[in-house]
């Protein structure tokens, strides 16, 4: 079959990059001729996929660029009328809140694909354009939805409109049951669309990259707390800083591992400037992205996820795979991965509670020890799925 997969942009640290990667991992090449379209593309994350997989590049500004330099380039270019159409987009989309409307008037201006598919997958976020591309710009036989989140996290005004959108796909794989449950709940007449297609994980992999030393210096005893997550307010990493702060002036003696790359500029700077003004800078280390980082979940003490939402944590499966005590925020799937206080500790999502778990945790290793035991007699990682059973 010739399948065709659009993504908005593929970075190394990116849970949601990780298990597409994996994804390529179980489709049979030999069965299926697939060619993955990017929005955005970074080079480096070339050489992670496989060679059997075309890649292209949308090449389109108007859905990376701001609303101004859109405007200002298409002016430069003579296009007035274009310009004024999308000015006029632009005011319809801050008034209405209308994105279905307003991602129309973008795929229109976009690159059409020439050729036609069996299969056209859309993955990426609930609000891409990326969804909107594949239903008007992409011929295929079957076009699939993959859903990575909890759609209760997004404001309204940024879903405005799309459910019109979702039931133009013919099938919408939800990433865990938290997630199918949501866009259930919040849009019924989809019920019939709706399936759950677990994300696939390696674990033989994932513990054979563990083994590989960390790059920096983890001789010393302090508690080696461990989060892998990019710099954004999703993964909660303000909610870590105020974790720490309360740990150091409480008397704990710990590190803190942050791996992940500086996603936002602003949150960064301010992370920063919170580490610092705490008197956490030997304690609170921002490590930047790590490719791979499971050498530094395996030689953690505790794995600490304080997301704000997320759709099925991709790191906490991972942790789980090296057998780490895990703390979680309560967010979907969560409690598909974890017993709560059996196998990982599931907490409300705010530094009151993580700091509660993570406290206790330090200051009980026999509870470390006992979760690390039920993980090794109760270890399971959701993989009912084929690549197969996820398009047909």
């Amino acid at each position: 079959m010739k399948i065709f997969i659009a993504a908005s942009w593929l970075k190394l640290g990116g849970g949601v990059t990780r298990t597409l990667f994996e994804l390529f991992r179980h489709i049979d090449y030999s069965k299926h001729d697939v060619t993955l379209m990017v929005m955005e593309l970074d080079k480096d994350v070339l050489s992670y996929v496989p060679k059997e997989v075309k890649v292209i590049w949308s090449g389109d500004s108007f859905q990376s660029q701001s609303a101004g330099a859109i405007l200002k380039n298409t002016l430069k270019k003579g296009k007035i009328f274009t310009a004024a159409s999308y000015a006029f987009n632009v005011a319809d989309f801050r008034l209405t809140g209308d994105n279905y409307r307003h991602q129309a008037w973008i795929t229109k201006h976009m690159t059409k694909q020439d050729e036609e598919y069996d299969i056209a997958i859309s993955y990426a976020m609930m609000n891409s354009i990326v969804n909107k591309y594949v239903i008007d710009n992409v011929k295929a036989k079957k076009k699939i939805l993959w859903c990575h989140i909890d759609v209760n996290i997004y404001k309204p005004q940024y879903i405005k409109g799309l459910e019109k959108l979702y039931n133009q796909y013919d099938r919408i794989n939800c990433v865990s049951q938290s997630s199918l449950n949501s866009l259930k709940e919040k849009y019924p007449g989809l019920s019939d669309k709706l399936h759950i297609a677990y994300n696939f994980i390696d674990s033989e992999r994932i513990i054979k990259e563990a083994e590989t030393e960390p790059d920096i210096d983890i001789s010393n005893d302090r508690i080696k707390l461990c989060t892998v997550g990019r710099i954004s307010d999703q993964k909660g990493i303000d909610i870590l800083v105020d974790v720490a702060d309360r740990l150091n002036k409480n008397g704990f003696d710990f590190e803190w591992w942050v791996v992940g790359t500086r996603y936002d500029d602003e949150l960064n700077r301010r992370i920063e400037s919170d580490i610092k003004n705490a008197g956490l800078d030997t304690k609170v280390l921002l490590l930047g992205e790590k490719n791979p980082p499971y050498p530094f979940m395996k030689n953690c003490d505790i794995y600490v996820q304080p997301s704000r939402y997320e759709g099925f944590c991709t790191t906490t499966n991972e942790a789980k795979i090296l057998l780490k005590p895990i703390i979680t925020t309560c967010v979907a799937g969560a409690d598909e991965q974890f017993t709560n206080n059996v196998d990982g500790m599931i907490t409300d999502i705010s530094a009151d509670a993580v700091y509660e778990a993570v406290s206790e945790l330090i200051s009980n290793p026999e509870k470390r020890t006992q979760i690390t035991e039920n993980l090794k007699n109760s270890f399971k990682i959701s993989q009912e799925n084929s690549f197969e059973s996820m398009i047909l």
